[in-house]
């Protein structure tokens, strides 16, 4: 029976931005954005690059001071970037993994925002132990990501930063310990 893989890393994140745990397999390698993320920023676009399985990841922003950011993880073949509304933000995040070629990878992601919009890619499971996903704490959104990567997504798992960069932080129990 196949079971969801939990991946260890030495991920550098910051403890004010939360996460869930990362899923996937232990291939590829490291990448974490949260050097890139600041509380307050503006998710423009959620690109989702799949085929049987999600090849590619990237997320573009606008910190509140700054310039654009654009990372991106994985392969970009078949490719579909997925554009936001202003008044839109990435509120909950899951995943599904699969074996191939002997490896753990991520077979399928999928994300909704706070107007009951989802994005999606690759190839659902139907089994149960192979799927994992969270919400963002409450006054929270989608900043990135961290995890590993190759030509596929071996793994990964969201970063959560503050809508409003002013507001306390308000971290659930629940995510804290997924952090520990």
């Amino acid at each position: 029976m196949d079971t969801l893989a939990l991946v260890e890393g030495v991920y550098q994140i910051p403890d004010d931005f939360p996460t869930c745990s990362v899923v996937g397999g232990p291939g590829g390698k490291e990448f974490d954005d949260s050097d890139k993320l600041e509380h307050g920023q503006k998710v423009k676009s959620i690109t989702i690059c799949h085929d049987h399985r999600v090849d590619g990841l990237g997320i573009s922003f606008v910190p509140p001071n700054g310039m654009s950011q654009d990372p991106f993880h994985g392969s970009r073949d078949s490719c579909r970037t997925h554009e936001l509304a202003s008044d839109e933000y990435i509120t909950h995040w899951e995943a599904q993994t699969v074996k191939a070629d002997d490896k753990t990878r991520i077979s399928y992601i999928r994300f909704m925002t706070n107007k009951k919009v989802t994005f999606e890619g690759g190839h659902e499971t139907s089994n149960e132990n192979n799927k994992a996903g969270c919400d963002a704490p409450p006054g929270y959104q989608l900043g990135g990501f961290y995890g590993r990567a190759g030509q596929e997504i071996d793994a990964v798992g969201p970063i959560w930063v503050k809508l409003d960069p002013q507001q306390p932080q308000q971290v659930s129990d629940a995510l804290q310990q997924t952090r520990n």
